[in-house]
């Protein structure tokens, strides 16, 4: 596990992956995740799958979500979520930016499921106005992780 911070901006030529009408990339620390459409099931199992494979190599991960042209969760996509932090954990955080209100409320309603259901510990989400900010947003939760993890003099 690198314990140097990864980079707080997408890399030039990103290797796109494709599930259904979505599109992401792994950088470094992060997943970078396009959501256009509704997230079904496989979807939401192809992202979580990306988010472990992320944190198992770097002990941490980073999800962008980029929500412009997303619609809301399935309900069996919410539920593999809930099932899927049954059993997994991470350390990090989700950052989500250009989300409209309903895609807001269904991310906030299966993080609070999760918190509520399955443990407290889950990961912290975030929402913001734009690509930028959400790469600055990495970026401090990052520096804040990689401090809380340094030893202490």
């Amino acid at each position: 596990m690198s314990a140097s911070p990864a980079s707080g901006s997408a890399p030039p030529q990103p290797a796109w992956q494709v599930t259904a009408s979505h599109r992401y990339y792994l950088h470094e620390d992060v997943v970078f995740f396009v959501c256009v459409g509704t997230l079904d099931r496989l979807s939401t199992q192809h992202m979580l799958e990306a988010v472990e494979q992320v944190q198992t190599a770097r002990g941490r991960v980073f999800l962008i979500i980029d929500a412009r042209s997303a619609q809301p969760q399935r309900p069996e996509a919410r539920q593999y979520a809930l099932d899927w932090h049954r059993t997994h954990r991470t350390r990090g955080c989700a950052v989500i930016f250009g989300a409209n209100v309903l895609v807001r409320a269904g991310v906030a309603l299966v993080n609070a499921a999760t918190r509520l259901l399955v443990r407290r510990d889950v990961v912290s989400e975030a929402f913001v106005a734009s690509e930028a900010e959400a790469w600055e947003l990495v970026g401090v939760e990052r520096e804040k992780l990689l401090a809380s993890a340094a030893p202490s003099s």
